[in-house]
């Protein structure tokens, strides 16, 4: 047992507890996924200095971690989705090689301790699901954050401004589901963000800066009923944005802007009852729109949108 590297005991349903890991000292990668009565970790674990995967996925029954485990120095992977853990220990800070914090689908997480902000190697963060209530700070720290997805963290009211310093690093920021109104002025700063989505929470309006946002690649915002007014004309220039989603948004107005929008593929306006006419020229590349059936028909009954009929058909 003394070279275990991987030791995958997924599915053992009867699997109370862990046994203690201090015959296995070389071990590598730890799966306990779907060990759905597990209850308890064996502090052991903390001397596992190997270890780089830890996958707790889907222990539903466990709703603590080992107080300390920040003496897992190797470990890149952290992975607790949907187990009914509370609060995360403060030790993971200490983990300076983690790279993916996976709790998603803990419904009974409402605690973050700071220093879990401050594992500066942490790529990948989702909390999806989990009952936070705010984010410190600190985060602008993690500067090689490269996604940040915080669906339906229904508490979560606002982000911080220091959102804005990870202008290196984030490429997908997911705060659909939120409790959220409105994104930070410094959101404008996160040049590298491919992937937005917002979609079905409180957000008013669209981002007015936009623009300044040269990679994204695809912006989500359905469901959002309260986001109104018109989409800002600097849009256009985002010349890598293939997917403009907006169905079911109370979005007043597209900008003619749009024709100009050299990579948009797919463009969902259906069930935007406030919606005035769309543009009369579409982006050169369109090859999908969504619209629901009135639109359809008026726009196909006017020549004035002839230009817009071969994706109606």
């Amino acid at each position: 047992m003394e070279q275990l590297k991987v030791l995958n005991l997924t599915g053992c349903a009867d699997l109370l507890a862990t046994p203690s890991f201090s015959c296995c000292p070389n071990l590598e990668i730890l799966i306990l996924e779907r060990c759905s009565r597990l209850v308890h970790v064996d502090p052991s674990i903390n001397d596992l200095k190997l270890l780089v995967t830890l996958n707790l996925k889907f222990c539903s029954e466990l709703t603590m971690l080992p107080v300390e485990m920040g003496g897992m120095n190797a470990l890149r992977e952290l992975l607790i989705d949907d187990t009914s853990v509370r609060e995360l220990p403060a030790s993971i800070g200490k983990l300076i090689q983690l790279q993916i914090l996976s709790a998603t689908n803990c419904f009974a997480l409402d605690h973050v301790p700071d220093s879990v902000w401050k594992a500066e190697a942490l790529s990948v963060i989702a909390f999806d699901g989990a009952e936070i209530h705010e984010l410190p700070d600190s985060i602008g720290d993690l500067k090689k954050l490269r996604r940040l997805s915080l669906r339906y963290c229904r508490q979560l009211g606002m982000l911080p401004d220091s959102i804005g310093e990870l202008a290196n690093s984030l490429e997908e920021l997911d705060i659909s589901g939120t409790g959220i109104t409105q994104l930070p002025d410094l959101t404008k700063h996160l040049r590298n963000l491919k992937v937005l989505r917002m979609g079905s929470c409180f957000i008013r309006k669209f981002p007015r800066d936009i623009e300044w946002l040269t990679n994204l690649e695809e912006v989500h915002a359905s469901l959002s009923r309260n986001l109104g007014g018109d989409i800002p004309s600097g849009i256009w220039l985002l010349r890598h944005l293939r997917e403009l989603r907006l169905r079911a948004t109370s979005i007043s107005r597209l900008p003619p802007e749009i024709q100009f929008m050299s990579s948009l593929q797919t463009l969902d306006l259906f069930d935007c009852d406030c919606l005035k006419d769309l543009p009369t020229v579409p982006p050169p590349k369109l090859i999908k729109l969504e619209v629901d059936p009135h639109r359809k028909q008026k726009m196909l009954g006017s020549s004035e949108f002839s230009r817009w009929w071969y994706l109606l058909q």
